[in-house]
């Protein structure tokens, strides 16, 4: 008797690992996708972050509205003493943009 592997054994055995792998490889595609879109997220937070730390900085009566390529900036006075922040963040196709709404009293 022949010690061994019939050629069936060896394709089935083949076809198995290559499902496994392409499976496997699926999940490491997803999860580099993820990784990005979390990178680009939190790199568009923390722009997002810097501008208000920017308005946050101008005088109360400065604050305008203004609108510029990366997003805009919309502040409407809510009473004389208070005013709403609306910060609009361009993302990359196909993210939605970033909003981050925010109110600041005259001091």
């Amino acid at each position: 008797m022949k010690k061994g592997f019939t050629l069936i054994e060896v394709l089935v055995s083949f076809s198995i690992l290559i499902l496994i792998s392409s499976a496997f490889f699926y999940f490491f595609m997803a999860g580099m996708d993820n990784q990005r879109n979390a990178r680009e997220f939190f790199a568009s937070l923390n722009r997002a972050q810097e501008i208000m730390e920017e308005l946050r900085a101008e005088p109360f009566a400065d604050l305008l509205s203004q609108t510029w390529p990366e997003g805009q900036i919309k502040i409407t006075a809510v009473t004389e003493n208070l005013k709403e922040i609306i910060l609009i963040l361009s993302r990359p196709a196909p993210h939605p943009p970033l909003t981050l709404y925010t109110l600041r009293a005259k001091p």
